[in-house]
């Protein structure tokens, strides 16, 4: 990985990106709808310290949809 200090090695993975959206019929049940990208994302391993979330998503994953943020503290990301 090349950042503003020069080259760092880090261990990569390629992994797929997906997205569930829970979705709430009239029953009250919750159904799934699942959202797969087709391409395969290649990402480095780095610490995040005690930082929730598995991946950092980089503007090359953002820029395939639009990602909407609202003040409320919830987001939409549609592609």
């Amino acid at each position: 990985m090349q950042g503003v200090n020069g080259a760092d090695y880090h261990p990569s993975y390629i992994f797929k990106l997906g997205f569930v959206d829970l979705q709430q019929d009239e029953l009250g049940y919750q159904n799934p709808r699942f959202d797969l990208f087709d391409e395969e994302i290649e990402g480095p391993r780095f610490d995040c310290g005690a930082a929730d979330f598995d991946v950092l998503l980089g503007m090359d994953v953002l820029s395939r949809g639009t990602l909407t943020i609202s003040k409320l503290g919830t987001f939409k990301f549609s592609y």
